[in-house]
């Protein structure tokens, strides 16, 4: 309801934190089309089609895991303009992050903090800080269990890491 609706007394006034909620959709996720969640305990659509395709086996691996993109690819779907979703195994990020470019062209990215092999998520903050750099939009989720339990230093270690990048 708008705010004129609310002032012609056809109905309640917006609260601000209704106000507010409106507000953050319409800046960050009303733009967003195109989604990649980031974890290396996920399957990338090519590691199930490349397992098909060399063995002829369906894919064998992680069940939980495949159950946690299989809900993040529905929730993209069901929204009113549906996102467009690719899910990513961090594979190719041992290296450069300029490797995988859909990383850069991508509106949201969902990533994961702890990627192969690392334990402080300098591999995130790399991947954040390059994000951060280049002249397109890109809006960040960042989930991780923290550091036994604790999300408080990890939330300082990222934002350290973007501010005072090396």
């Amino acid at each position: 309801m708008s705010d004129s609706a609310a002032a012609a007394g056809t109905g309640p006034p917006m609260s601000v934190q209704a106000k507010y909620k409106a507000l953050v959709e319409e800046a960050y996720l009303c733009p967003v089309r195109s989604v990649i969640a980031v974890d290396d305990d996920f399957p990338s659509l090519d590691a199930v089609l490349n397992q098909l395709v060399s063995d002829g086996a369906a894919w064998s691996g992680d069940k939980k895991a495949a159950s946690a993109v299989l809900e993040i690819i529905n929730h993209c779907r069901r929204r009113p303009t549906p996102w467009l979703v690719d899910i990513h195994d961090g594979a190719l990020l041992e290296g450069e992050t300029d490797a995988v470019p859909q990383l850069h062209q991508s509106d949201l990215i969902i990533l994961d903090y702890n990627l192969v092999g690392d334990v402080g998520g300098d591999k995130a903050i790399l991947l954040l800080r390059r994000l951060a750099s280049n002249g397109n939009f890109n809006l960040a989720v960042v989930y991780t269990k923290g550091y036994f339990g604790e999300i408080r230093d990890v939330f300082w270690d990222i934002v350290t890491g973007l501010t005072f990048a090396q």
